[in-house]
């Protein structure tokens, strides 16, 4: 230490004017000296002028420097009581590398750093030490941090009031300075105006901006405290290309968007966050999403109160976003109002237009437990036609197969299991139904699915004056059990097949029952453990190829031997009915009363072997007709053969019609095991008796 100057009085070391210079290894050696709390550093300086006494010495003109680690302090300026450490008035300037050097100096944890410079003015005691003029700026990685303004406490850093700048390329980086995990980015820029204490540092006047990949998010407002990220009042707005690559910053699967806007009014911790007066939009394909609306708990989804509807042009392309295949049905626009949570979510005020069809009513999506779907809805019209079209023009492209079929069933397993994977509770109730031009009224679907188990207790429509009516049972297990009934009386399949586009041929009007029960996991196992019965009459009309009810293509191999008539499809009644019993089909009841003669039908079709074992008599009304010669159909559903068979007597045939006619509308057994109401469409009492030969002469029937 050097000191040039004078002391008036040596005694009490009072009337001090004095030149100092002093220079050490340690700047804690002057804490005995000073009476305060001063920090060990490496080297230091210490030069100015003092005045005074011992009591209260001033020093002006001072300059000093202290090293410590990385940390380089420079001063300049006066105090003035150097004994109280009181009075300060210094132009300072601290630089280092790492930031948290500091804080082990002033006992306060600080974040790290790779270097750093501050510089202001202090002022102050040493109990209270303020700086004023701050300007700083830091860098970690590829954070960059500018700072203005003042803090009241340096010692303590209370009282900031500061203007802060953050700029980076990822906010991760970010999150670890104030151990918050936040998600990683390209570049981002945080500013606003900081007030408080490393104990909480508030936010005001906040923006900030960050990009990720297509992302761009910009928000504007105040966080109560940065340092936790709690009491964040902010707007947002959220843009980008695709919705997905948010679903991996909030780590929620969301969807591909072509583009999305999402912006509100952000509020809450990274513990609980909530967004309100929230309006967002997306768009892929043809397909556009407007939504507004709340959500209570952004980050869980929970306590969502949102409008959303979307719209499009084809319904299919909704398909990839539910990793299915839906048929192309045309135009759609679905709105609703969505209530709860990503676990539970209720939608009321539902509607939606799909092509020329609509719905209204209420759903329920349970994901709780096992999921479950419960829905009420009604239409004024269902429309199938662009489903029909749809489903035709899929099977049109279809490739052609290198071979036929061996099996007619096949062994593949049916999709049973889907069964299991939610439960369902379904109503829909349809004012009118359309398909092509074919119109029903009053149709109604009730569905149950309960733990596997499939129940369609009401399936009804009616196209004319025509009531169809069905039920089906799955029971899914090992194996699966499944049930099924269906009424249907005096149905103009005629216009039916026409009005529908599948065929322009056929007239007539049919009854049809069935009532079957089976076992299996694929269509062959159900076939072959089939128990029930099947039941149709048929009316005064024309028919083609009826004999293929029995295999495939028939009809066409028995012309060999028949000879091409018409006449033999031109009906004027026809009963068929089989009673079916673990798998085997046996014929109760195969007439057609036709134009050219009677056709009478016995035998049985193994439904698992598929093999076929029937014979054909017909009995002409005309003796010139060679519409006389037996046959016997033997082989396979998918390869019959055909043979004369002269041998074979008739057993029950059409004799025996009179024996299936049961109570006043002498309906077949099928149909009274089902309640059916009415009469059939021709008197089966007399489908056997042949009437006056007609000549040999045939006419084409004429087509509606």
């Amino acid at each position: 230490m050097a000191v040039n100057g004078s002391v008036d009085n040596l005694i009490d070391l009072s009337g001090m004017d004095l030149s100092l210079k002093s220079s050490g290894k340690n700047l804690a050696v002057l804490r005995p000296i000073m009476g305060e709390e001063i920090p060990s550093t490496r080297d230091f300086e210490v030069q100015g002028h003092l005045t005074g006494s011992a009591k209260s010495l001033r020093l002006s003109d001072a300059k000093a420097a202290a090293r410590r680690g990385s940390l380089d302090f420079t001063a300049s300026g006066s105090v003035k009581d150097l004994i109280a450490f009181e009075g300060m008035d210094l132009q300072s300037r601290l630089t280092g590398r790492n930031f948290a050097e500091l804080g082990e100096v002033i006992d306060v944890e600080l974040p790290a750093t790779d270097e750093f410079d501050i510089q202001g003015r202090l002022t102050g005691s040493g109990d209270g030490m303020p700086l004023h003029d701050v300007k700083a700026r830091g860098r970690l990685g590829s954070l960059n941090i500018y700072i203005t303004g003042a803090v009241q406490d340096l010692s303590t850093l209370e009282g900031m009031n500061l203007q802060s700048r953050v700029t980076g390329k990822n906010l991760v980086e970010f999150g670890e300075v104030i151990r918050v995990e936040l998600p990683a980015t390209d570049e981002f820029e945080i500013e606003g105006r900081l007030t408080g204490s490393t104990e909480a540092l508030p936010l005001h006047k906040a923006r900030g901006s960050a990009r990720r990949g297509s992302l761009q998010l910009v928000l504007t407002g105040k966080v109560e405290d940065l340092i936790t990220l709690g009491g964040m009042d902010l707007q947002t707005h959220l843009t980008g290309r695709n919705l997905a690559e948010f679903g991996e910053v909030i780590e929620i699967e969301l969807p591909a968007t072509d583009n999305f806007d999402i912006q509100g009014h952000l509020v809450g911790s990274t513990e609980a966050l909530a967004v309100y007066k929230a309006r967002g939009s997306a768009r892929r394909g043809t397909m556009e999403l407007f939504l507004t609306g709340a959500v209570q708990d952004l980050l869980t989804l929970g306590g969502m109160n949102l409008q959303p509807r979307l719209s499009g042009k084809e319904l299919a392309e909704i398909g990839p976003l539910l990793d299915t295949e839906i048929p192309g049905l045309g135009p759609f626009n679905v709105g609703c109002k969505l209530t709860g949570s990503a676990r539970a979510i209720a939608l009321s005020e539902f509607s939606a237009l799909v092509d020329k069809s609509d719905f209204t009513g209420r759903a329920e999506i349970d994901l709780r437990g096992r999921p479950k779907v419960t829905a009420r809805l009604a239409s004024s019209m269902v429309d199938f036609t662009t489903l029909m079209d749809s489903v035709e023009q899929k099977e049109q492209k279809k490739p052609a197969k290198s071979r036929p079929k061996d099996r007619y069933f096949p062994d593949d397993p049916l999709p049973l299991d889907a069964l299991e994977t939610l439960d369902a509770d379904l109503v829909l109730k349809a004012d009118k139904l359309q398909a092509r031009k074919a119109r029903f009224k009053s149709g109604q679907l009730e569905l149950k699915l309960d733990d596997g188990d499939l129940r369609i207790d009401k399936l009804e429509g009616m196209y004319k004056e025509t009531r169809i009516s069905g039920k089906l049972h799955i029971n899914h297990g090992s194996p699966s059990r499944i049930d099924t009934d269906l009424l249907i009386q005096n149905f103009d399949l005629g216009d039916f097949l026409r009005e529908t586009g599948m065929n322009d041929e056929v007239q007539g009007t049919i009854d049809i029952a069935t009532h079957l029960k089976s076992r299996g996991d694929s269509v062959h196992s159900l076939m072959a453990n089939l128990d029930g019965s099947f039941g149709t009459v048929m009316g005064e009309g024309y028919l083609t190829k009826y004999l293929d009810m029995l295999s495939v293509g028939l009809s066409n191999k028995v012309i060999d031997f028949w000879g091409k008539y018409d006449k033999a499809k031109q009906i004027k009644c026809a009963v068929v009915q089989f009673d079916i019993k673990s798998g085997i089909a046996n014929s109760r009841a195969f007439v057609f009363n036709t134009r050219a003669g009677i056709l009478n039908g016995e035998g049985e079709i193994n439904l698992g072997t598929e093999k076929i074992n029937f014979l054909l008599v017909p009995t002409p009304r005309h003796p010139d007709l060679s519409f006389s010669t037996r046959l016997r159909v033997s082989g396979t559903i998918m390869d019959p053969s055909v043979s004369p068979d002269n041998v074979s007597l008739v057993g029950r045939g059409a004799t025996a019609l009179s024996s299936l006619a049961v109570g006043p509308l002498g309906l077949l057994a099928p149909f009274v095991h089902l309640g059916a109401p009415q009469e059939h469409a021709c008197d089966i009492g007399s489908v056997g008796e042949l009437e006056d030969p007609e000549p040999p002469a045939e006419q084409p029937p004429a087509k509606k």
